[in-house]
């Protein structure tokens, strides 16, 4: 799905003119976008007939008085907001299935214990990277899936679980699986 920008939202968007107004920030405005995610990449352009008084950060769309003061009155800009067009696919969502299992207390490394599907914002093949948040070996990421990352002990009876992080096209989704 390609994502398009439905508003441009002011943030404090005001300011005193007249003597010592020159680089005074006006406002900073945001981009709303549709779908959501990924957040903003692109930039911010002033124009109009009075577009050379101000200026706008073109990353942040941070709006400022230019380098002169500005007397009082009623002036003509026009801001524009411009989304890259080519926006890299990213993730939409993660499922694990199951979420929840149980296991044999003899389970060796490399028992599958869920299978990871990721959906992509448009609907292309995930080509990202899987991580676990586990630290201590019990768990392992084997592409699709999560496996054990060691054999069992009795040492390991007990609730373990695992949060799974699915990356790509700097988006990230997580879910956790409980064994």
């Amino acid at each position: 799905m390609a994502q398009s920008i439905t508003d441009i939202v002011p943030h404090q968007a005001s300011f005193i003119a007249g003597a010592g107004s020159a680089n005074l920030t006006i406002g900073t405005w945001t981009a709303v976008l549709s779908p959501t995610s990924p957040p903003f990449a692109g930039t911010w352009v002033l124009s109009g007939a009075d577009a050379a008084r101000f200026r706008v950060d073109q990353a942040t769309g941070v709006i400022s008085v230019g380098a002169s003061d500005v007397a009082i009155g009623t002036y003509h800009v026009r801001l524009t907001a411009t989304q890259l067009a080519t926006a890299p696919p990213f993730p939409v969502a993660i499922t694990l299935t199951p979420s929840s299992t149980t296991i044999s207390d003899t389970s060796v490394a490399g028992t599958i214990l869920c299978t990871v599907a990721v959906t992509m914002s448009d609907g292309s093949a995930f080509t990202g990277t899987i991580t676990s948040s586990d630290t201590t070996g019990f768990f392992a990421v084997s592409a699709p899936y999560i496996v054990l990352g060691r054999d069992l002990t009795a040492a390991d009876i007990g609730s373990h679980s695992t949060d799974i992080t699915a990356t790509q096209g700097g988006v990230s989704m997580t879910a956790r699986i409980t064994l």
